[in-house]
């Protein structure tokens, strides 16, 4: 559970340095492709976690599976919207290769985390 909250954390540091870094350096790429690709990964992380604590408290397998068909149909079509709405509204594909990048934020934080933890026992072995 507190692998959970510290993936959290940096995940929402991450967000909103990218956020900031848009705003700084005025970048449209940085500021919606990246930051809004990582404000997304968090919240899918977020229905990931909800979903799984849905899944873990239901007595039924039938009742599970279908909260979780429909917690992965939620959060692919949440990034669907997203895609959408960024090739709608500027119509660049670089953007849209931005926001892509930015939906991997949970993962590389996730392997940027156990990188860390094998270095860290490395040296301290």
């Amino acid at each position: 559970m507190e692998d959970i909250k510290n993936l959290f954390k940096k995940t929402i540091i991450t967000t909103i340095i990218c956020f900031l870094l848009g705003l700084v350096f005025q970048n449209k790429y940085l500021f919606f492709g990246i930051g809004g690709g990582c404000a997304i990964s968090v919240i899918a992380l977020y229905l990931i976690s909800v979903d799984s604590k849905a899944i873990t408290y239901s007595k039924d397998v039938k009742v599970a599976k279908r909260i979780a068909y429909i917690g992965y149909a939620k959060r692919y079509f949440l990034h669907l919207l997203f895609f959408v709405a960024l090739f709608y509204f500027f119509n660049d594909f670089r953007l849209f290769l931005c926001g892509f990048i930015g939906t991997l934020n949970v993962k590389l934080t996730i392997y940027c985390m156990n990188i860390l933890k094998k270095i860290k026992s490395f040296f301290n072995s």
